[in-house]
């Protein structure tokens, strides 16, 4: 080996060679690691299957009601009492109503107070 700070060419057949062994040396890491990004990918697409699973059905029920009909969604924070009479207050605007929706879950033989 040469100096610290030595360059050495390195080829791919070297990388692949050096990353086993240090994959092979410390087993318990190794799987730990595989183990973290599994379900952190796993996490993710779950999210993301949520997001789209509500969007889609925000936009079913927007598909389904009359065309007249405006829904206003917050993105972040939720609308309050002034978003509603500055949508009251704009042309062509008849009826401003709030609504609020969330979803719950529910099993037979389970009371709730």
């Amino acid at each position: 080996m040469g100096e610290v700070g030595e360059c050495r060419d390195l080829r791919v057949a070297d990388i692949v060679r050096l990353s086993l062994k240090a994959l092979l040396s410390r087993k318990r890491r190794a799987a730990l690691t595989l183990l973290g990004v599994l379900v952190g990918v796993l996490t993710l697409t779950a999210v993301v299957s949520i997001a789209y699973g509500y969007s889609s059905a925000v936009l079913g029920v927007i598909k389904l009601s009359s065309p007249r009909l405006v829904l206003v969604i917050a993105r972040s924070d939720p609308l309050t009492n002034s978003d509603l009479i500055t949508l009251e207050n704009l042309p062509g605007v008849k009826v401003a109503t709030p609504l609020v929706m969330f979803s719950i879950s529910a099993r037979e033989g389970c009371r709730i107070g």
